[in-house]
């Protein structure tokens, strides 16, 4: 077995520990509960076992947090898909809808939050934000992290936030972000188009995070 899995095993078997002491606190304790855990970790521990050796496009580490620069959201797409194929649980904030998401509906191990002024309350598949609450929608993430050992997320729609917010408050949040996936060991992925930002301000993005370039 490769160190990849191992460590993957690892943070399976410490989440399915997490979930079983939490149940164990409670004043009842019903079968339905219990059963649903171990459906849930046979399934990921089956995506683990049955991971392809193919070495993926791009190495992406644990602790770490990428810019993938692109025109249109396309490779971060794959590069997410990519991500969670692992075991990981995955967050998917998006601007683009995510019915039209290749892998919607499939991966059942990803949470998807659409961002947009639209109220889809009621629609258990997915959720929406509006792009000019910055702060609702880093305490979503932070939450996420906090919740998912390894856990990934791929933000999309950076320019979106940038206009609503500017780019103090944009930068302070997704270092923020960063911070917290480097010490909760997960992934954490933005893209963007670099051109629609100022020099400085797509300097200091580079700087902080690991740059993706796309052909």
């Amino acid at each position: 077995m490769d160190d990849e899995k191992s460590e993957l095993l690892y943070a399976l078997f410490t989440k399915l520990l997490q979930e079983l002491n939490e149940i164990k606190e409670k004043e009842s304790i019903k079968n339905d509960d219990i059963d649903s855990i171990i459906k849930s970790y046979e399934k990921k521990l089956k995506i683990i076992m049955n991971r392809s050796a193919k070495k993926p496009s791009f190495s992406l580490k644990y602790g770490q947090s990428y810019i993938i620069d692109e025109e249109k959201p396309v490779e971060c797409y794959n590069i997410f898909k990519q991500a969670i194929s692992r075991g990981s649980s995955g967050l998917c904030i998006t601007r683009t809808h995510p019915e039209s998401i290749s892998f919607y509906g499939s991966a059942k191990n990803v949470k998807f939050i659409w961002l947009s002024k639209a109220n889809v309350e009621g629609k258990k598949e997915y959720t929406s934000l509006q792009p000019s609450d910055l702060n609702i929608i880093v305490n979503n993430i932070t939450d996420f992290i906090k919740s998912n050992l390894r856990g990934v997320i791929l933000l999309e729609g950076l320019e979106m936030l940038y206009t609503n917010s500017g780019f103090q408050n944009l930068i302070k949040a997704i270092t923020t972000i960063k911070d917290l996936v480097a010490e909760n060991k997960g992934v954490f992925l933005i893209s963007v188009n670099l051109k629609s930002f100022k020099e400085e301000e797509k300097n200091i993005l580079i700087r902080e995070f690991n740059p993706i370039t796309v052909p």
